[in-house]
């Protein structure tokens, strides 16, 4: 038996508002900027700065936005950290093999 990993990306909302707590902005400024970001599912920064006029004007306006936008596309789509997943096992009589492969990242083969 063998549990289900989980990986957590940041999302464009997650990305801004930590890089904005690693450059140590106010609160305030970082989470008005990150609610410009569009409330759409697996939404990019990237999609985000074209389809919110305010971000775009934001981003064009003010260097800090500038910089907090363009370091928070870097991390964009990092894992952000991992888990188990809640209700996913695998069972099997057999021994589980786990391989790695390098254009994929750690996958259980059964």
């Amino acid at each position: 038996m063998a549990q289900i990993i989980t990986f957590n990306t940041m999302a464009a909302k997650a990305a801004i508002k930590d890089v904005g707590r690693a450059l140590d902005m106010p609160y305030g400024d970082v989470d008005r900027i990150a609610k410009l970001v569009p409330a759409t599912i697996g939404i990019t920064i990237e999609q985000a700065l074209k389809d919110s006029h305010q971000l775009q004007a934001a981003y064009e306006a003010d260097t800090t936005v500038r910089e907090l936008v363009d370091t928070a596309r870097k991390l964009e789509g990092l894992v952000r950290g991992a888990g188990v997943h809640a209700a996913g096992v695998v069972m099997r009589q057999a021994l589980i093999h786990w391989l790695r492969q390098p254009e994929h990242d750690l996958t259980a083969y059964i």
